[in-house]
């Protein structure tokens, strides 16, 4: 599947976009294929998605949009060689429609898009207001898409970095007691990771802010009931364990333990052996 992708002749071309995207080609076929996200970092365009196939070639999914209980069927098909793919709407509103993408590589970090808006222009309507609605909608959709693909490439990068440098401290100093309670919660680096201090339940424990799935940013979630949420696709994680909390299997794990010297009146981190 996903091969020789044939455009439906009897659709009109409503709008074209185009763009430079600030992340590397690689980056966006990851994003492409990732149906899981659009529910999450597109809450405003989606409410509910239920995958029904996936693989290399594309997926097909049921999703909802908000204030909706109505279900689309969409799929989206992928043609790497050719360095394009195609979205379809395959019922419900926008019946029909199909969504071109072209993916071109313009640098180590930049992917120019051209996306061509294909549909049927309904009695009443015009072309040119059909495809400003898509524009408007795809020029979002995007805007969200190139944030999370630079977060997660200074992730990568970050993970990398770390990883070749063995001469790191164990230990990373947080101050006094009085000056790190009156920080909390406290975001801190700590070899290699990004981490952050919390008091919960009159304890401070220590918890990784970056969620293990696609290294999303937890720091943009708030802590609930003892549970922190990933925005980009919704894995939950207990923040004292980092045991998964949504049944998903996923587990948050930290680089290192949280050490109070009451004697020295010293906070620290200590390097997980």
């Amino acid at each position: 599947m996903g091969e020789h992708l044939i455009r439906n002749s009897d659709l009109t071309v409503v709008a074209t976009y185009r763009r430079a995207i600030g992340a590397s080609l690689e980056r966006v076929w990851e994003n492409v294929l990732d149906w899981e996200h659009l529910p999450w970092l597109h809450s405003g365009s989606f409410a509910d998605i239920k995958c029904i196939d996936a693989g290399d070639w594309g997926w097909r999914a049921q999703v909802r949009s908000p204030g909706s209980e109505a279900l689309t069927n969409i799929e989206l098909l992928t043609e790497p060689a050719a360095g394009r793919y195609v979205t379809r709407v395959l019922d419900g509103p926008g019946a029909g429609g199909e969504v071109w993408t072209g993916l071109t590589a313009a640098g180590p970090d930049t992917t120019e898009i051209v996306v061509e808006f294909c549909a049927q222009v309904p009695e009443g309507a015009t072309a040119d207001s059909l495809g400003a609605g898509y524009v408007s909608l795809y020029e979002g959709l995007w805007d969200e898409d190139e944030a999370m693909m630079q977060h997660r490439q200074v992730e990568l990068d970050r993970e990398r970095e770390a990883s070749a440098c063995d001469s790191e401290e164990d230990t990373v100093e947080l101050g006094t007691v009085k000056s790190v309670a009156e920080g909390l919660p406290l975001q801190v680096m700590a070899f290699g990771s990004r981490v952050q201090v919390v008091e919960l339940a009159g304890e401070w424990i220590v918890h990784s802010l970056t969620c293990p799935h696609s290294l999303g940013p937890l720091d943009e979630s708030e802590i609930e009931d003892g549970e922190i949420e990933c925005p980009w696709h919704g894995y939950r994680f207990d923040v004292k364990t980092g045991r998964s909390c949504d049944g998903r299997g996923l587990r948050m794990r930290c680089p290192a333990t949280l050490e109070v010297d009451e004697a020295a009146d010293r906070v620290r981190l200590v390097r997980k052996k």
